[in-house]
């Protein structure tokens, strides 16, 4: 295992310095990752996302699949995976792109993991701006140290990262299933039916 500065292993990018609020624009040449568009499970929802004309002169940084976005605005500091990519993608300037610079060194959902992990996130309390809001700054997030361990140990962590995600999601349906149920059971009950 290997602690390395996470600059020497990404290259961090701003996101689309749009100014103002992002126009939506159905016909746009680009989707744009914002905020509203992450769920509780720290996941771009690709079906609602806006799509948007780029504004600036600045020629984007185009997100790739393994990608990862960093919110660094906000009090949930998250990392989220980007994964099947198939149009123009951009984010909005709240989130950091990183984009792993060897990986063949390092695998992009288990460096999101790892960003994801309670020792990143008092990192973070401790070396971020804002007092109501946090601002995590480039410069902060460049000198993060992260710890690398052999591709075997990493590719184990993801495995059991995707098992997590998978019993995650079998526990939510059967809670809403369960949800849906007994509500129907009240429905019974009240309306008077046997």
């Amino acid at each position: 295992m290997m602690e390395k500065t996470l600059i020497d292993c990404v290259q961090i990018n701003p996101g689309y310095p749009y100014r103002g609020k992002i126009k939506e624009q159905p016909d746009g040449e680009v989707q744009v990752v914002q905020i509203k568009d992450i769920n509780e499970r720290n996941q771009v929802n690709w079906t609602d996302i806006s799509r948007s004309m780029l504004t600036g002169k600045k020629a984007p940084n185009l997100i790739e699949s393994d990608d990862i976005l960093f919110l660094a605005r906000g009090n949930k500091n998250v990392a989220i995976s980007m994964e099947g990519i198939a149009e123009d993608v951009v984010c909005s300037p709240v989130f950091f792109q990183l984009k792993i610079r060897d990986k063949t060194k390092l695998i992009p959902k288990f460096l999101m993991w790892q960003l994801n992990q309670e020792q990143t996130k008092r990192y973070i309390a401790e070396h971020c701006g804002g007092t109501v809001q946090r601002n995590v700054t480039k410069k902060a997030l460049e000198g993060l140290v992260i710890t690398i361990p052999s591709m075997e140990k990493q590719a184990q962590v993801v495995r059991l990262v995707e098992c997590y995600e998978k019993e995650l999601e079998t526990y939510n349906k059967l809670i809403s299933n369960r949800t849906q149920m007994m509500t129907a059971v009240s429905n019974n009950i009240f309306s008077g039916e046997k």
